[in-house]
This record gives C-alpha cells, structure tokens and sequence, in this order.
C-alpha cells in the first residue's frame, strides 16, 4: 500500500490546479469566450464586442472509493502531517498526529470522476450585427469509471479468502488527455423583438494519452492457495504507455463538433435568456504508442499468483497476463490503434434578470453514452444567484451532483479575473469524508463598453453588436 500513498496525495493536490461544471465560467451576461465550450452561441448572445482570453483552468474530482477523515483542501495544502491509511481492524482510534485516508468497504456500485482542463488565449469577436466568430484551445483530461462491482473495493479484495469465488459485474473504464482545437462561429436574428443565436464549433481533437477496460459480461474469479481462476471471460482493453512514456505527443487524432442556441429577450423590466446546446459530440482515434487487446475464454484460466511480480508497466503487465491464459504473450494483442469517444452531453440553461443587478439561473447537463469507449460527463442539476455588474460579479450556487449529492458552490469576477468553485465547502471547511472537490479560474479581457451600447440602442443598424 506504500506505492498508492503517493497517488492519492497526488490526487488530492491536483485540486490546486483548477472544475467540472465551472458554473461561473458560463453563466453571467460577460463570461463570453470562456462559456464557448458549454454553448457555442453564447458568445453572439452576449453584450460584448469581443472577448479575449489569456489564461483559464479547472480541476474536479470525485470518488465513492477513497476519503479523507476530517479535513479540506485548504487544510491538506498547507499541514505538516503525514497521511497515513486508517485500518478499522487494525487502528483503534485516530491520532491527531496524523491525517487518515480510508477505502470505502463498498456497499453498493462505486464511480469515480476525475476531470482537469487548462485554456490557453482564446478569441471572439463582432463581425456584424449578425455573426461572430472566435476560436480557443483547451487541453483536457478525462477519467471515469461507473457503476464499479464492489466486491473491487480494497478493504473486500484484502478480506478475500480461499477458496471463495467473486462473481464481478460487468466493468468499463475510461480515460484520456487531449487537446482541442476549436473554430466557432454564430448568427444571430431578429425575431418579434427577441433575438435568436445559433451557434457551432467544429474542433480538431489532438489524442495526448488514452485508456479504456470493458468487460460487458459478469466474470467469475475464484482465489485458490497459489493462483486465481477465472471463468468465461470477454474483456477487451487498450492503452498508450501512459505509466512509461507519459508524454503530450500527438498520439491520435479526431474531430468533434458542439452545437448550440440562445433564445433571448433584453428588453422590458426582466430580461432573460434561453439556451441549450449539444457538447462535446467526436472521438480520437489512437494510432501511436498504444496497444489494444482482447480477451475471450470459454473455460477455466489459470492464472499463478506470481505472474505480475515482475510486471515493471502496462505494456508488461498485458504481456504477462496473455502469457498465462494463452501460453504466447502476444496471443491478445490485437492491434495498436484504438478510439476514445469524449464526454457528450445536453446543457441546458435558463437566466432572467430579477432586481437591478441580480440575476437568477437555472442550469441541467445531461450525459448521454453511445459506446463503452466513452468517457462520461457527470449529471447535475444546479440553480444559482448573481449580484452582476461589467466589473464586479458574484454568485452563489446550489448544485445537485449526480441527482443525491447536494453542494453549495460560489464564484468572483473582479475585472479579469474569475475564481470558484462548485463544491466551495470541500476547500476550507472541514468534511467529515473528504473525497472530492473543486476549483477553477479564468483571466480574461474585453471592450466592456456598454455605454457605448446603450448610446446606440435605438439605432441598430449603426451598432454591429446589437
């Protein structure tokens, strides 16, 4: 267990880097190019001009299989304790010399997410009263794995005993590092006083590093004295040398299309906008520096206990296990290319201004998955509030994550600068189980010339941006 302290310390840290659903990224009146990737008209729907981007990030994790007792990120960050594993059978209580993380005994199906994206600058701009168009790139990194057997967990792996047989449900795993090329463009026209955007980005998807595990079938493993035997199995796995060659190469290429659109009235006491959109619709397929293998028994496999104790990486580990069903270590490899579908999903959005300054909104993201190599987007629901100038922004969420976990959240905008966060209790509040978090940011600037709007209202056709 010493190897998966660094990992999860890892893990846990990475929380400083950036989120998941960034609600402050997308929902104001001036999020403009940064609120591109979750509706691509939302830019031409906006009051801006143009919109430039100098720096944006975000990280989210969350796990049903690993906690922290008693603690936040703000406190992990800065303690001088060591994490140690808390061990109910072997721990009679806990020091306070020590912070203690603890594997969940699972229960019931465990899922985990892990999301990260940095923006580097982004672009959009008026063209005229109609269109706008912009670009933006975004690397992204994606892991998810749903509905996990928990007969998985650490704590009942460790308890196994000989010569019980575990009947594992079926599994899917998936994971990727990419990067996004993207070109938008929108229209906007002029409907019974409303005003109607459509807009699309199309994007060069750039494959850095990619993982996948399905086993649709339930897979029957016995633990016997010095080896394990598994009955029928139909598994199918790929990767890249990821834990060997870790690397932001060019190992596959893909494409991906997001398209969206605004509904909106801003004239009248209470403005408000409409909006929905579909995301993240494309694939990478991998064709560099991965494997992908395939296996399919109709009887018993042996498989010696031994047979990964000098497994060093991925590509040895493939090796060793194709050699104890089959006798040949390549006998599964099936090839060296592979496809990763990223994250689809429906947003939807709803904003309406309701006192001088103060906005309500109401948010939905729902997945949808077409194939087991799809990484998943997480589900949420989410209402918030908005105290909202062109300088000063401030909001407070309430997110329901996954349809069960409720989580208040609150954002910034001071200027350029936008921070928050999701799940903002999990960053300075100590957490009874601590087992997620996040936060995210964005540095941006833009005309913000609104008086010069309002001059012009009554003549649209001398203001391009109306």
């Amino acid at each position: 267990m010493q190897r998966s302290l660094p990992l999860i310390a890892l893990v846990f840290i990475s929380l400083i880097c950036n989120a998941q659903n960034q609600l402050g990224l997308h929902t104001g009146n001036y999020m403009g190019v940064t609120a591109l990737g979750h509706n691509p008209a939302f830019f031409a729907a906006s009051p801006l001009i143009w919109d430039a981007q100098l720096l944006s990030g975000g990280t989210f994790v969350e796990t049903d299989y690993v906690f922290i007792h008693h603690s936040n990120v703000s406190h992990l960050l800065t303690t001088s304790k060591s994490i140690e594993r808390f061990i109910p059978e072997v721990h009679l209580q806990m020091s306070d010399q020590h912070l203690y993380y603890q594997f969940v005994e699972g229960q019931k199906p465990m899922r985990h997410n892990v999301n990260a994206f940095a923006g580097t600058p982004a672009f959009a701009t008026r063209i005229n009263h109609k269109w706008s168009a912009g670009f933006y790139v975004k690397m992204r990194q994606a892991f998810s794995v749903e509905n996990q057997d928990p007969e998985l967990s650490l704590p009942i792996l460790e308890a196994w005993q000989i010569p019980t047989t575990k009947n594992i449900a079926p599994t899917n795993a998936v994971g990727m590092v990419w990067s996004e090329y993207a070109l938008n463009i929108a229209h906007t026209t002029k409907i019974s006083g409303k005003s109607l955007s459509i807009g699309l980005n199309t994007k060069l998807l750039v494959g850095h590093q990619g993982l996948y595990v399905h086993s649709p079938d339930h897979l029957n493993i016995t633990k016997l004295y010095d080896h394990f035997m598994a009955g029928e199995a139909n598994v199918e796995y790929a990767f890249t040398y990821l834990d060997e060659e870790f690397n932001l190469n060019a190992n596959g290429l893909g494409l991906g299309i997001d398209i969206g659109v605004v509904f909106s009235e801003q004239d009248g006491d209470h403005p408000w906008r409409l909006s929905a959109a579909i995301t993240d619709l494309g694939a990478v397929n991998f064709t560099k520096h991965g494997e992908r293998h395939y296996i399919r028994t109709e009887t018993n496999a042996i498989i010696p206990e031994p047979t990964f104790d000098n497994v060093n990486n991925i590509r040895e580990f493939a090796a060793a296990l194709s050699n104890s069903i089959y006798n040949n270590p390549s006998a599964t490899l099936q090839g060296n290319d592979f496809g990763i579908l990223t994250p689809a999903g429906f947003n939807f959005n709803f904003d309406m201004q309701i006192a001088n300054n103060v906005f309500f909104n109401g948010s939905a993201v729902r997945k949808f998955v077409v194939n087991p190599r799809q990484l998943h987007k997480e589900n949420y629901l989410a209402t918030s509030i908005r105290y909202e100038t062109s300088f000063l922004e401030i909001g407070l969420p309430f997110v329901l994550y996954q349809n069960n976990d409720f989580r208040p959240g609150a954002w910034v905008r001071v200027g350029p600068v936008t921070i928050g966060s999701d799940h903002v209790g999990s960053l300075f509040f100590k957490q009874k189980q601590l087992s997620g978090s996040d936060i995210y940011f964005a540095i941006k600037l833009n005309n913000l010339n609104l008086k010069s709007r309002d001059k012009n209202r009554n003549n649209p056709e001398d203001c391009f941006w109306q």
